[in-house]
C-alpha cells in the first residue's frame, strides 16, 4: 500500500465490518454422528425378517463432500453409506439437507441406477455438481469409474458434464477484455481485526464491495450489492474463456453481504494468472467489467491459510 490507512478508513475502503460468518456446516465428527444416527433410524424402520441392516463406516473412512447442489445457496452433504442385505452389501450416496431443523437425509443415489460401480472411493461437490468416484474388483484388478450428476431435489437427478479440471464451465464466447481505463480500483490486502482480507470497493456496476478471505478454515467470497437482490442471487464471473458461477444466499447476520464458500471453485486459482478484469453477470444480466488488478497477489495473501491452490 502507498500509505498507512487507519482502521476505520480501511473498513470504509473495503466496505467491510468484521467479516460475517459463513453458515455453519458439520465437521467430520458431527457428520459421523449424523450418518450413524440416520443408519440407526433406517434400520429401526426396516420391516422385520428381511435380514438387513444399514450403517456407515467410522471417521477414518468417512467419504463425503459439502456444497450447494440445488441452487438455494445452502450447502448439502453428500455422503457414502453402506447398505447390508443379508450377507452382501453395496454402497449408496446419501444426500442430506438442512431445511430448518438441522441436517436430515432427503434422498439417496443408487450407484447402479447411475451406471457406476458398487463401491464409493470418494465424492466431490463443486459449482453445483456432484461427482462420485467408484471402484470394483474384477479378477484381482481394481477398476474405476466416475460420474458427474446434477441433483436438484429428491428424485431429481440427471447426468452432467464437468468441462474442466478447474471445475468451471467454458463460456460460449471469449470475454471482451476491458482496458485499464474501463475498470475500477486495484485490489488491496489488509488485516482487519487480525483477519487477512483481500478485495476492492465499487469494482463494477452493481457491486459495492468484493472480498476474499478465510472464514476459519473455509475460503469465503463476500459480495455487497448496490441494490436489493433476489434470495439467492446468481453471480457469474468470466475470466478469459471460463465462467465461475456462484449462488449466494442471504444471511441475516452478514451485514448485507452475500457469502459463499469457494473451496470447490477454481476462481481464486485463476486470479494467479494476473488477469486485469472479469466480465460479470448478476442474475444473467451483463454488468460490464470487474476490476481484478492486483487480485492475484492480494487474494493469495488472504487465502493462504484456507484455499488449496
Amino acid at each position: 500500500m502507498r500509505q498507512s490507512i487507519p482502521c476505520c478508513l480501511a473498513l470504509c475502503l473495503l466496505a467491510l465490518a468484521p467479516p460475517p460468518a459463513l453458515a455453519q456446516v458439520p465437521g467430520p465428527a458431527a457428520i459421523e454422528a449424523l450418518l450413524n444416527r440416520t443408519a440407526d433410524q433406517l434400520t429401526a424402520e426396516a420391516p422385520e425378517g428381511k435380514g438387513y441392516s444399514y450403517y456407515t463406516y467410522g471417521t477414518k473412512e468417512l467419504r463425503y463432500a459439502i456444497g450447494d447442489l440445488d441452487g438455494d445457496g445452502k450447502p448439502e452433504i453428500a455422503a457414502r453409506s453402506v447398505y447390508f442385505l443379508g450377507a452382501g452389501s453395496y454402497d449408496l450416496v446419501d444426500i442430506f439437507s438442512d431445511r430448518g431443523k438441522g441436517y436430515e437425509r432427503v434422498d439417496f443415489i443408487n450407484l447402479y441406477n447411475v451406471d457406476l460401480y458398487d463401491r464409493v472411493e470418494s465424492v466431490d461437490i463443486s459449482d453445483g455438481l456432484l461427482t462420485i468416484h467408484t471402484t470394483e474388483q474384477d479378477r484381482g484388478q481394481t477398476r474405476r469409474k466416475s460420474g458427474t450428476l446434477r441433483w436438484q431435489g429428491p428424485d431429481k437427478i440427471s447426468p452432467a458434464t464437468r468441462p474442466s479440471a478447474a471445475a468451471a464451465r467454458p463460456a460460449a464466447t471469449p470475454a471482451t477484455q476491458a482496458t485499464p481505463a474501463d475498470i475500477g480500483p486495484d485490489w488491496e490486502y489488509k488485516r482487519i481485526r487480525n483477519i487477512g482480507i483481500s478485495g476492492t470497493r465499487n469494482p463494477a456496476i452493481g457491486i459495492q464491495a468484493f472480498n476474499l478471505y478465510c472464514e476459519g478454515s473455509l475460503p469465503a467470497l463476500a459480495v455487497a450489492f448496490t441494490t436489493q437482490q433476489p434470495d439467492p442471487v446468481r453471480l457469474e464471473l468470466q475470466v478469459g474463456n471460463t465462467v465461475y458461477p456462484f449462488v449466494m444466499a442471504h444471511q441475516p447476520s452478514a451485514a448485507g453481504f452475500r457469502i459463499v464458500n469457494v473451496a470447490g471453485s477454481g476462481f481464486p486459482r485463476a486470479l494467479l494468472g494476473d488477469p486485469q478484469s472479469a466480465q460479470i453477470r448478476i442474475q444473467g444480466v451483463e454488468r460490464g467489467a470487474l476490476s481484478l488488478r492486483n487480485a492475484g497477489a492480494a487474494s493469495k495473501a488472504a487465502l493462504a491459510g484456507c484455499y488449496k491452490y
